[in-house]
């Protein structure tokens, strides 16, 4: 005999919906990056999580796009580096 566990979801501002992405959520972050490395080049990616609120996982996940669409550049030896926003 086979089980069957259901589980339901509330609908609203504050549900979760696994497997889908906030589209605005992702320009938005990676827009604060380029603002705070704008101010602050030599940030580290620790800062950036704090500044920002979210965590150091998804600033390493941005900081790669940024990155790979040329939006960023990462200047130096990795202990005394810095970024520089590509234009």
């Amino acid at each position: 005999m086979t089980e069957r566990v259901t589980f339901r979801a509330s609908i609203g501002p504050e549900s979760v919906h696994l497997g889908t992405k906030r589209p605005n959520g992702s320009q938005k972050g990676s827009q604060k990056i380029l603002e705070q490395i704008t101010r602050q080049p030599k940030v580290t990616i620790g800062e950036l999580a704090a500044h920002i609120g979210i965590s150091s996982r998804a600033i390493k996940k941005h900081l790669r796009n940024l990155k790979e669409k040329g939006n960023l550049k990462r200047i130096g030896p990795d202990r005394d580096s810095r970024w520089e926003v590509i234009s």
